[in-house]
């Protein structure tokens, strides 16, 4: 079975085992003696019977099964509890262990039925990123899919990526068009602009008072005649 080098499902097995390896080690230790203990729980870890396999992960490297000591399957109460010796305390160890078997997992992963229809997609980020960072790259053109990986284009390169770190992208193909007809401007013509400007001329005839009366006088250096302004506007529109 081949899978591609940044494999999210392969980082999970090795976070499943060290919280297996941490929850074993707390059951067992009494007064932090868990230096003592390392090795008869990582002896148990590797003789468990995985029900999903059907065997024991020591059993899929050497080919057969460990030896376990007698005391694991039977009761040895008239041993003395009080010695020193590794192999006593081994042996109580082994006598206090219970098998426990685990419990079934039925995890399912969610993948979207329009994904393997998709031109393009993001690639997910698997480092923490910084604040205010995107959590994927992309988008990337899409060259071919299977069952597990997608082979994209990347950076003028063909790259590999496992289905599990991609996400739909969806692409407007009108936003090219949109960007075109929203970039022409609108040139108003010279009927509208000698109308325009005899509305201002009318609306600045019409004397400013206060609420008692008072007219209103603007300083001259902020008023600018109307019929300049339009001259200076109609120079720099085009014809």
């Amino acid at each position: 079975m081949r899978t591609t080098s940044c494999h999210p499902m392969s980082n999970a097995i090795v976070e499943r085992l060290h919280r297996q390896l941490k929850a074993s080690l707390t059951a067992v230790i009494v007064n932090n003696d868990w230096v003592n203990k390392f090795s008869l729980v990582m002896l148990a870890l590797r003789a468990t019977i995985k029900h999903d396999m059907g065997c024991c992960p020591a059993e899929l490297v050497y080919g057969t099964t460990l030896r376990l000591p007698g005391e694991f399957f039977t009761s040895s109460k008239g041993v003395p509890t009080d010695v020193t010796g590794c192999v006593q305390r081994l042996r109580k160890h082994m006598s206090d262990l219970k098998i426990t078997p685990p419990r079934p997992q039925q995890g399912r992963v969610f993948i979207p039925q329009e994904l393997h229809n998709s031109t393009y997609v993001f690639i997910g980020r698997d480092e923490v990123q910084p604040p205010l960072q995107p959590s994927y790259d992309g988008p990337f053109k899409v060259i071919a899919w299977t069952d597990k990986t997608v082979t994209m284009e990347k950076a003028g390169k063909t790259d590999v990526i496992s289905i599990d770190r991609v996400k739909l992208a969806f692409i407007d193909s009108d936003i090219h068009s949109t960007n075109t007809n929203s970039s022409k401007m609108v040139t108003p013509t010279k009927h509208e602009s000698q109308e325009s400007v005899t509305l201002t001329q009318q609306k600045d005839e019409t004397p400013v008072t206060t609420r008692s009366g008072r007219r209103v006088k603007w300083p001259e250096r902020m008023i600018l005649p109307v019929h300049n302004s339009f001259l200076f506007a109609s120079s720099i529109l085009p014809n």
